[in-house]
């Protein structure tokens, strides 16, 4: 389950990086 998350918010912070 952290590693879930933990994905999760590299995702996040990929595509807000990518859009910003």
């Amino acid at each position: 389950m952290v590693q879930s998350i933990n994905t999760k918010s590299e995702l996040v912070v990929e595509g807000t990086a990518f859009m910003g």
